[in-house]
């Protein structure tokens, strides 16, 4: 079975409504990061979905007092 690239699937899962895309190996963070930027460049209607998610996501972490040591990314 074809599995997409994991920035193809950062996208895909921000235009479906994820807040957020999971990776389980942080050596795909950067491309992923950067294929979310790029899309957003490119597509207003994208730009605005990514806008909301980040809003919530950080609206989240902004609420989350005292995070477990094992999810650092809280802490930003």
């Amino acid at each position: 079975a074809f599995i997409p690239e994991p920035s193809d699937r950062a996208v895909a899962a921000i235009r479906a409504g994820a807040d957020l895309a999971l990776f389980v190996d942080d050596r795909d963070v950067a491309a992923a990061a950067a294929a979310v930027a790029e899309e957003i460049e490119a597509d207003p209607a994208f730009a605005a979905r990514a806008t909301e998610a980040a809003t919530r996501t950080i609206r989240l972490a902004l609420e989350v007092e005292d995070p477990p040591d094992q999810f650092p990314i809280c802490r930003y």
